[in-house]
């Protein structure tokens, strides 16, 4: 198995799903980050994220994130959590408390590993790999489980922008990170592991899921979608092409110039 050497990975070679995802979202932004020219806007919910992961990674590793941001945690005039803690906590404790959802989150954890993806060198973090039952789980939350999620897409008849409302797992491309997992796993060691999501909902009483990737050929087509992609984004980064701007996200908001007048009509017809 190839593990990832030590020190920071050089972003500008090396791809990961994450930054996959951010050049899809917009091509400047990602590649304004990638040169230090913009820095994403910081979130709870990163913090949050990591202590819903490190619960499931080992008690160390819970304790260690809690200690080193306790004043993020927890409320200094009382002691207490803050919501999105005590939100975060209940979702664990529906985990530990469903059999087959703990079977799922047997395994090692925070597994590094990486390889090839049509010529492109991928790297990710496997949140549990369980070699003996050949799976792998990616622990996941979102705020109701089957509300759908909106995205934009472009009409390919008129080249416009509409909105389609699609699975959580969808909109955020988890598909494409099972396909991208399960491919690097496969190149180091030598089988196809089945993937999995075990997801939890933000709601009072969380619900839960556990949902399969079963179908090798769909995954094939995922895996097969991400390398189509791959060629267009390793010329940005090489600076070959000028990467596009989404218009929409922070970045393009923040450095937006306004060149021409935007006709009303053009104006009517972006909104959905």
């Amino acid at each position: 198995m190839k593990l990832l050497p030590a020190g920071k990975p050089d972003s500008f070679f090396r791809m990961s799903f994450s930054q996959l995802t951010r050049f899809v979202e917009c091509p400047a932004s990602a590649m304004a980050n990638l040169r230090g020219e913009w820095e994403y806007p910081e979130s709870n919910a990163l913090l949050v994220g990591s202590y819903f992961h490190s619960a499931f990674e080992s008690d160390a590793a819970f304790q260690k994130l809690i200690a080193e941001n306790s004043e993020k945690i927890f409320q200094k005039r009382n002691g207490k959590k803050y919501a999105d803690f005590i939100k975060a906590d209940s979702m664990i404790e529906r985990i530990r408390k469903d059999k087959t959802a703990m079977f799922f989150m047997s395994g090692r954890h925070e597994v590094k590993i990486d390889g090839e993806i049509d010529g492109v060198h991928f790297v990710a973090k496997i949140d549990c790999l369980n070699e003996k039952h050949h799976f792998f789980a990616d622990l996941k939350s979102v705020a109701e489980m089957r509300a759908g999620e909106w995205i934009e897409f472009t009409d390919r008849e008129n080249g416009y922008k509409r909105r389609k409302k699609v699975s959580f797992i969808e909109a955020r491309k988890y598909h494409w990170q099972m396909a991208i997992y399960q491919e690097l796993i496969r190149q180091n060691f030598g089988s196809d592991f089945l993937p999995v999501i075990v997801a939890a909902s933000k709601q009072d009483f969380p619900d839960l899921e556990v949902v399969a990737f079963d179908d090798q050929p769909e995954l094939n087509e995922y895996l097969a979608e991400v390398a189509d992609l791959l060629p267009e984004i390793m010329r940005i980064k090489n600076g070959e092409i000028e990467p596009k701007r989404c218009g929409l996200c922070a970045y393009c908001r923040s450095t937006k110039k306004i060149k021409n007048m935007l006709p009303f009509r053009e104006f009517k017809q972006e909104i959905d």
